[in-house]
């Protein structure tokens, strides 16, 4: 994850465009999660593991398709909505054949009966399809929705005098230091 958001942060050279992009990270861990579940398979095993990291590069690369290509509109003069709505609609395409293609490829490794696909392959096929399934259809709805959020509150954050600002650092501070000592007992 780390270096996942380093590249991305020098990327775009920004540090809550990663956040959002990452962001779906959870989703597709949690359609995996729910395939291995349904499925019966274990959730530690070396394959699965393997399935998930595999996921985590498409899942990442279909953010970087919304949010990339919504950020070119707004550099060409459109509004933050009418840019992320636009992109939206016109990356829905390769961001759907690219999980298609994955899932159709993943489909006989997942439902094969052999020794080798029923035990090596198949938790890492379910993996990946499950994963991808879930937040495929999450992503084009919640990643815009997290980007204008995440911007909103960056917008208000700034808008704040020092003295909130200030007063914020020390609570979070304070926080930290709370927690750590208490867990500490």
């Amino acid at each position: 994850f780390l270096l996942i958001f380093m590249i991305l942060a020098m990327v775009f050279e920004s540090i809550s465009t990663p956040l959002v992009i990452l962001f779906s990270i959870p989703l597709a861990a949690t359609g995996s999660l729910i395939a291995l579940f349904v499925t019966g398979n274990s959730l530690l095993n070396a394959n699965t593991l393997m399935g998930f990291l595999i996921l985590l590069g498409v899942v990442v690369n279909n953010g970087i398709i919304l949010i990339d290509y919504s950020q070119l509109l707004r550099e060409g003069g459109f509004r933050r909505e009418r840019a992320l709505m636009t992109a939206g609609m016109s990356r829905i395409r390769p961001i759907f054949i690219t999980t298609i293609t994955t899932i159709i490829a993943m489909l006989p490794l997942a439902m094969g009966d052999t020794e080798y696909a029923g035990a090596i392959g198949a938790p890492f096929a379910i993996t990946v399809i499950g994963g991808l399934a879930f937040s495929t259809l999450l992503t084009l709805l919640i990643i815009p929705t997290v980007y204008m959020g995440l911007e909103n509150a960056l917008k208000w954050y700034r808008t704040l005098s020092v003295k909130y600002k200030i007063t914020h650092l020390l609570v979070f501070v304070f926080g930290v230091v709370f927690i750590y000592f208490r867990e500490a007992d």
